[in-house]
């Protein structure tokens, strides 16, 4: 019983002492405990870190796949193709005339063929852009008195020559366009009126990969109007306000090209009446120092005979000591070593600097293909 007591006297202070303490304590409303949720720990299957390692990866292993490629088929094109026009040349002795002709005149297109024009530096959209290019250009009356300049200066834009050039700077100027993009995006993420902090740490994830694809492949395009403006001053021409036209830098396993095949632009070009403007929207193509330069031996090989598939060396060309019946059928001048062309381009260097130099064929010339 005492202890039963004691139990209700000790309940009972209990209680008395938590209404006199009650109106001392202070109510905090809810909305006064700090809530953490911007600074939350955010998942780590919130960010896609597995997508743009797979990206670098499959990029670099296609790219150096290419390379490779384009070392090894075909070999040697302008070996193979100079061999193919010895034997053409040793079938029309003792023609010396006509043979003097031909090796002159493939001369001249080798060495102008690496820094002259050339469509298979580009893909399809940026070839077909660059023959409306030249259309357009040529109806301009501004450019009449310039084109002894500026003509030379387009076709070296569409040479693997200008493509290496460009790579050059592309492992250098890649990256450090990344990484720049990378910042800005970051700081567009954190200064926004919400901060999206998820997209921000995504993009500090994933600045490695980034930049390393940038470095290896490219991709980065660099802003280029305003130098188009000022080359536009000088020539004379009125660059449209509309314009606006950019170089997708390449990287390190970057596929060969050319300068115009990296143009990312849209332009619209105002011709004289009747003539409708010319809009160009291209997306640029990066172009590497390495692939470009073993692009280079296929535009020789293109300008001196090769028609661009397969070997220059195949069956079918002329060869010294042939019967007349089959030097008949293939052709007695120069089948193998005249240029075959695609359909949406302009014959080499070696078709248009000298037509008239082989003898004609005979035969029929569905059969000597």
């Amino acid at each position: 019983m005492r202890v039963s007591r004691l139990s209700q006297m000790t309940v009972g202070a209990l209680s008395a002492t938590a209404v006199v303490l009650a109106p001392l304590t202070p109510d905090f409303p809810r909305a006064a405990v700090p809530e953490l949720t911007a600074i939350r720990a955010v998942e780590l299957t919130a960010f896609d870190v597995i997508t743009p390692w797979l990206s670098v990866f499959n990029n670099t292993v296609n790219n150096a796949v290419r390379l490779i490629n384009d070392v090894i088929y075909p070999p040697l094109p302008v070996a193979q193709q100079a061999v193919a026009n010895q034997l053409l040349y040793l079938s029309e002795l003792p023609d010396i005339a006509t043979i003097g002709t031909q090796a002159a005149g493939n001369l001249s297109a080798a060495v102008t063929a690496a820094v002259g024009r050339d469509l298979f530096s580009m893909d399809i959209p940026h070839a077909l852009g660059f023959v409306a290019l030249e259309t357009a250009l040529a109806k301009i009356p501004e450019l009449a008195g310039a084109s002894a300049l500026v003509t030379p200066l387009l076709n070296f834009t569409a040479s693997f020559a200008s493509g290496a050039l460009i790579g050059l700077i592309g492992p250098v100027l890649s990256p450090a366009l990344a990484l720049s993009q990378s910042v800005l995006k970051i700081t567009a993420a954190m200064t926004a009126s919400t901060p999206d902090v998820a997209t921000a740490l995504s993009e500090v994830i994933n600045i490695v990969p980034t930049v390393l694809d940038a470095f290896l492949n490219g991709g980065p395009v660099l802003a280029a109007t305003p130098l188009v403006s000022v080359l536009g001053s000088i020539l004379g021409v009125n660059i449209p306000a509309v314009t606006t036209v950019g170089i997708a830098m390449g990287g390190l396993l970057s596929p060969g090209g050319s300068l115009f095949n990296t143009a990312d632009l849209s332009i619209q070009i105002d011709l004289p009446d009747p003539e409708p403007p010319v809009e160009l929207a291209l997306k640029g193509v990066p172009s590497g120092a390495l692939g470009s330069l073993l692009g280079i031996p296929r535009s020789i090989a293109r300008a001196i005979g090769w028609d661009g598939f397969g070997n220059p060396l195949k069956p079918g060309i002329p060869v010294p000591g042939g019967s007349p019946a089959r030097l008949g059928d293939r052709g007695a001048g120069r089948p193998a070593a005249a240029v075959v062309s695609r359909t949406d381009s302009r014959p080499s260097p070696a078709a248009t600097a000298a037509p008239t130099q082989h003898r004609q064929p005979t035969g029929n010339r569905a059969q000597r293909r």
